[in-house]
């Protein structure tokens, strides 16, 4: 299904990210077939999230889109110029499907919006918002499943969002221990550069809100919805890395929570730095990444408006050809 021509939620909402250097417009592929940035000082800007997909660590995110999302934190106004363009032609994607259904169906809007005490209050409200997707005879099965999986990871962040201060109090109960920072600053780092096309050079960063720190220790909560993850998942171990490398640390915590109707319980592990980690399992894919997105941002044209037609598929056909291609560490 193609998106509509009037289109709703599409700008890209960077999460809380510090503010960026000003978007300039990029020159005419007429006169310039390369499409060569006026600014090569606008930074590619990593968030600790997308960190774990890029490593491959994270198997419910696609690459596409963190690819996607990071192209289009990088060069804005230019991304957006094309969108608006392409429009009729680019397919819907899972976030529209999720708001049309929401927009079109005021119980689901309902669900959504009814407050979640417990895990298990979220398992009933994911049961009804399946039940009733699933019911819509104008969604075909492959959309339906796309927009269970959207409402679903929908409830799951709003509830890990709304218990991360209930877990933070649990702990400071539990340790007896002060947390501070809590989510007050975006931490950024530079990782290294890339050299462009025409020999210049553009920053690339990694940056985050850690969800506080106490002591010397980086603090990481995950709301879990059932049981605690034994072993921890590599995922949530790259995230920590990554705030680990932000903040200069040495020792992390990782704080399990679940938030039942009883009583809530809580698991910490700690998550040491890990430089070989690090140096072998995550810089080597920043690196390859950020050639990529380089290299193609330096394209032609005609690549960014296939890119933007494609579906999931042929978009990561497109990344994957210019990943082979790409150093695994970053220029000098």
């Amino acid at each position: 299904m193609h998106r509509r021509a009037i289109r709703r939620g599409r700008d890209f909402r960077p999460m809380g990210v510090h503010t960026m250097l000003r978007d300039v417009m990029a020159f005419s592929t007429r006169s310039n077939p390369l499409k060569f940035k006026s600014n090569y000082e606008k930074q590619i800007m990593l968030f600790a999230s997308e960190v774990s997909v890029i490593c491959g660590a994270n198997p419910y995110r696609e690459i596409s889109d963190v690819f996607l999302g990071v192209w289009k934190r990088t060069d804005k106004t230019y991304v957006k110029g094309l969108e608006d363009e392409l429009a009729p032609m680019m397919p819907e994607t899972v976030e529209e499907k999720m708001d049309r259904v929401i927009q079109d169906e005021p119980q689901v809007q309902a669900i959504l919006d009814a407050p979640s005490l417990s895990v298990a209050d979220v398992q009933e409200k994911k049961k009804a918002v399946q039940a009733h997707v699933n019911a819509l005879p104008h969604l075909t099965p492959e959309d339906k499943v796309d927009v269970v999986q959207a409402l679903h990871s929908t409830l799951q962040t709003t509830f890990g969002a709304a218990q991360e201060i209930h877990a933070i109090e649990h702990y400071e109960t539990e340790t007896q221990s002060s947390v501070q920072q809590r989510n007050a600053k975006f931490w950024s780092k530079q990782v290294g550069r890339v050299q462009s096309a025409d020999k210049r050079y553009r920053n690339v960063l990694v940056g985050g809100r850690i969800d506080g720190v106490s002591g010397e220790k980086v603090i990481e909560v995950k709301n879990r919805m059932r049981d605690f993850k034994t072993p921890l998942p590599h995922y949530d171990i790259v995230q920590l890395q990554t705030y680990l490398y932000l903040l200069d640390s040495t020792h992390g915590e990782l704080v399990e929570h679940i938030k039942a109707k009883t009583k809530d319980k809580s698991k910490t592990t700690t998550v040491d730095w890990d430089p070989e980690l690090w140096n072998t399992s995550v810089l080597p894919y920043l690196a390859r990444f950020s050639h990529s997105l380089d290299r193609f941002m330096d394209g032609p044209q005609d690549l960014h408006h296939k890119f933007l037609t494609y579906d999931t598929k042929k978009r990561k056909d497109v990344i994957r050809d210019l990943w082979m291609d790409s150093p695994a560490d970053f220029d000098g």
